[in-house]
């Protein structure tokens, strides 16, 4: 630790703008906390915690609690480029879940996203921690204008009347028959907004929570159904940045089961916004509808990452600290 002082509080509403600024200099153009912050410190299941050190905010780690209360799982974390290459993130983060294992009842797992280019977080992850295999996606960027793409997508081939909009009593029905979508629900778990869910209808509401929403085709046709999760968020110069999960079968509905589910998410869009689209299959399809959408891909690099990997450990009854 170099010497470094620091302890760690709960992070709370009036934080924002210390926490926000732990990034500088646009250091990461699709960075979402600034319009999420207060939604996910208002969420009782959400735990963000802020490091200090000479009582100025130089870290935040927030974990979320799903699985109905089995899982915790790191959903983000950030820390002021001057206190990296410390080993003090890790520190931090290891600091939170212990926390957590004794305040949550019930804990059996910890879960931790992580960029595919990047090594494990600590030497605990390298010796425990279990690679979800089934969990690994690329992430593609695609930038487009509401006008353009509204304009595309106007007119389709069919009628969309396999696709619809799931709301949650619906998405409930699809969670009570997921033995009947093996394409959509490998491993018995989804991956929506970079958080990693058992498919548990407790997990139903914090899935779709607000600014997701979720769209199937061929509910009904077990072989060709495909599920997608999109939630959506604005950035600090005004556009807006998405991020689309994609499950089950890509094949040829794929542009039209696309076009209905960009036509909600526009109406939430003032006018330029970018789409990271997670999968890991059949990505060439993907590009193929994405453009036909109106939508141009970006290059590699112009996002930091290129992936996502989950990796996840048991919950041992004995604290480490």
């Amino acid at each position: 630790m170099s010497g470094v002082n620091w302890w760690v509080r709960r992070a709370s509403a009036i934080d924002y703008d210390d926490v926000i600024s732990i990034l500088q200099d646009g250091e990461y153009q699709g960075d979402y906390l600034s319009d999420y912050f207060h939604i996910l410190i208002s969420n009782p299941l959400c735990y963000p915690y802020v490091c200090l050190v000479d009582n100025k905010i130089i870290g935040f780690v927030q974990i979320v609690i799903i699985d109905n209360g089995e899982t915790a799982s790191y959903r983000s974390g950030r820390m002021r480029r001057e206190f990296r290459g410390l080993n003090l993130h890790d520190q931090f983060t290891e600091f939170t879940l212990e926390d957590l294992k004794k305040k949550i009842r019930g804990l059996k797992r910890i879960v931790l996203k992580q960029e595919c280019s990047s090594k494990m977080l600590t030497k605990d992850w390298i010796e425990e921690g279990i690679p979800l295999s089934q969990h690994v996606y690329k992430c593609t960027f695609y930038a487009g204008s509401k006008t353009a793409v509204q304009k595309s997508i106007q007119t389709s081939q069919n009628d969309c009347s396999s696709t619809t909009l799931l709301d949650e009593v619906n998405f409930r029905k699809v969670i009570a028959s997921k033995e009947k979508y093996p394409n959509v629900f490998k491993d018995g778990r989804l991956a929506v907004d970079s958080v990693l869910y058992h498919i548990y209808q407790e997990n139903a509401p914090l899935i779709l929570m607000e600014r997701t929403s979720a769209v199937i085709s061929y509910p009904e046709v077990y072989d060709k159904t495909l599920l997608t999760f999109c939630s959506y968020f604005r950035l600090l110069n005004g556009e807006t940045f998405c991020k689309l999960d994609i499950y089950g079968k890509i094949g040829s509905t794929v542009l039209e089961h696309m076009k209905l589910h960009l036509r909600i998410v526009l109406e939430h869009v003032s006018d330029v916004f970018t789409i990271d689209v997670r999968c890991n299959e059949d990505i060439d399809l993907i590009d193929l509808a994405m453009i036909n959408i109106g939508t141009a891909k970006l290059p590699e690099g112009t996002y930091s990452h290129k992936g996502k990997a989950f990796y996840e450990r048991p919950v041992v009854t004995q604290s480490r600290l």
